[in-house]
């Protein structure tokens, strides 16, 4: 394939030169201490990424309760602090960062000082190709729970997007509110309102894409089928608002829709013909509508496979010269409804009379019943008991005369 072998330059570079993108979360470490294992986890580290395995590892686990012993493997430094977080979660304790790096993760429990626990971890990359490896997990916990405190500090708005995002696929109309009483039944633990609105919005941008740049990537929707399907009509319209471009309309219609729409309108009999025909006897409609409305040759037509449109990473870039903004959302005129539109399916609310079972007449309750026999009456009152009073609301008065 290639005539020439290029020669590729290697420039090593220690594990001493990465460490300058440490991030230190607790600064009232002793430095020296730090240095020291530091030192240790370096030679640690040489002597496992001398040793490993040429075979590809397998990183399946189990999302809900994700392991953190030693030699577990994931595919990325930010699959590995989610998995953490999820672990900690889980089990019920908390950590605090020590460092934090791309290549290398170190933590501790945070009720070292307290409880004395000993359990901490260390984590890193083992190869270029982006694979976290946990290094050292010595120790297991010995401390009390913090599954009953008000804030849980682990679970981050990256935690509750990975977590809601297969919610807003079923439901994309969930707010924040339903989505925090949701974490809190499915995984025991109360979160700061802010933080669930900040995973949601995170999560619905990395479902639906960000809201600004998805209307100013309509010219690339328009560039692409204008390209795929000449004929097609995509028309924007926009306005501007403040010196700011805004989106205001927009028309989409294929090409093959516009000529099918404008070669069956023959087929279709208009309705003052629709009512000549149905008013003669032994005639059916379908005899006059064209045989391409028939059910036959829609399944023909959308029974094969149709070609799913390309990824929008795919799509022409548009030469339009500027950025269309999102358009303004406002409330709609009027009162806001607050009741909804019942679906035909649904059972609709009791109307009509009241009818007594004593006497058979309308108007009057079983109990207030004064046509009917009375020892029918104290049948009913053994095996009803006796009828509900409703109590009486009164407020108290309190007087303003001075003895």
């Amino acid at each position: 394939m290639y005539l020439e072998d290029a020669h590729v330059q290697v420039v090593a570079c220690g594990h001493k030169q990465k460490d300058k993108e440490y991030c230190f979360d607790d600064e009232s470490e002793d430095a020296s201490e730090m240095e020291m294992e530091s030192g240790s986890d370096l030679e640690a580290d040489e002597e496992i990424l001398d040793h490993e395995a040429d075979h590809i590892l397998n990183m399946e686990y189990d999302k809900e309760d994700p392991p953190m012993s030693v030699g577990t493997s994931y595919r990325s430094m930010k699959e590995f602090k989610l998995a953490l977080s999820q672990h900690t979660i889980k089990h019920k304790f908390e950590y605090n960062t020590e460092k934090s790096a791309p290549h290398r993760f170190r933590a501790y429990c945070s009720r070292r000082d307290e409880d004395k626990c000993p359990w901490r971890l260390h984590a890193a990359k083992a190869d270029d190709s982006g694979t976290v490896v946990v290094r050292k997990n010595p120790c297991a916990h010995d401390c009390s729970s913090t599954r009953r405190k008000k804030k849980v500090k682990n679970a981050t708005k990256h935690w509750v997007c990975a977590k809601v995002k297969d919610w807003f696929i079923c439901d994309a109309t969930l707010g924040a509110k339903e989505l925090q009483k949701k974490l809190k039944e499915h995984h025991k633990v109360s979160i700061h309102y802010k933080r669930v609105y900040m995973g949601k919005e995170l999560a619905l941008r990395q479902l639906y894409g960000d809201w600004d740049s998805n209307f100013d990537n309509l010219f690339r929707f328009k560039a692409q089928i204008e390209s795929t399907c000449p004929g097609s009509i995509v028309v924007i319209d926009h306005h501007t608002i403040k010196e700011k471009i805004r989106f205001r309309r927009f028309f989409f219609a294929l090409k093959h829709c516009i000529e099918g729409f404008l070669s069956g309108i023959p087929g279709i009999p208009c309705k003052h013909a629709i009512a000549f025909i149905t008013s003669l006897s032994n005639t059916p409609l379908e005899k006059y509508v064209d045989h391409y409305y028939s059910i036959d040759k829609f399944k023909s037509a959308y029974g094969q496979l149709i070609p799913a449109m390309e990824d929008k990473r795919q799509w022409p870039k548009s030469s339009h010269g500027f950025f269309m903004h999102p358009p303004l959302l406002k409330a709609t005129a009027g009162r806001t409804k607050t009741e909804r539109h019942k679906g035909c399916s649904e059972k609709k609310r009791k109307s009509g009379q009241h009818k007594c079972p004593i006497c058979q007449d309308f108007g009057h309750r079983w109990h207030n019943c004064k046509r009917g026999n009375p020892d029918d009456i104290a049948a009913m009152m053994e095996v009803r008991g006796p009828p509900k009073q409703k109590a009486k609301k009164t407020k108290t008065a309190h007087s303003c005369i001075v003895p």
